[in-house]
């Protein structure tokens, strides 16, 4: 029986289980994923991230119920906004937001490894989503005919994980200085 045994107790295995999970040990466990990470494994787990999100892009027409989808492709300048269930647009649109903020965030994690850097990301996603939010309602309740470009561009603030794109790069300068 070698010191890593199953069948039996292992201090060995306890000490490393209580390190990592013991009630002082996330610190330690954290330095020691931190290490354990190496470079190629950070770039294959981000790209299977961004994949992730491209393909949450790529079956929004089967996921999520969104008529504006079809009504931005086409010329929506001269024309009226279709008829939908708002409540179930909003929800739809809040799902969408928090599935591309969970894998947003798993990437800030993979890329920087610093709790304070996701929480700062979460606070400042909770902000965008509160305040692009009560301008999607106010901007789909005023209904006008055409002059939509405002709706589209809160809508796809919403909805893309655009937000990632200005906080990776903003992380990395801070990270610099």
């Amino acid at each position: 029986m070698n010191k890593y045994s199953t069948g039996s107790f292992s201090p060995v295995l306890f000490t490393e289980w209580s390190s990592c999970f013991g009630c002082f040990g996330f610190e330690c466990c954290q330095k020691k994923h931190h290490l354990l990470m190496n470079r190629s494994l950070k770039i294959i787990m981000v790209v299977l991230l961004f994949g992730l999100l491209i393909m949450v892009r790529s079956y929004e027409d089967d996921l999520f119920y969104d008529p504006l989808i079809r009504f931005f492709k086409v010329d929506h300048s001269t024309q009226m906004l279709p008829e939908f269930d708002i409540w179930k647009l909003l929800m739809n649109v809040a799902l969408r937001f928090f599935m591309n903020t969970t894998i947003s965030l798993l990437i800030l994690w993979i890329l920087f490894m610093k709790k304070e850097i996701i929480k700062i990301s979460a606070l400042l996603y909770s902000a965008v989503f509160v305040v692009l939010l009560m301008a999607f309602i106010f901007l789909i309740y005023s209904k006008e005919m055409g002059g939509h470009l405002a709706l589209f561009y809160v809508r796809r603030f919403l909805i893309q994980p655009l937000f990632l794109l200005l906080l990776i790069p903003a992380f990395y300068f801070q990270k610099k200085i």
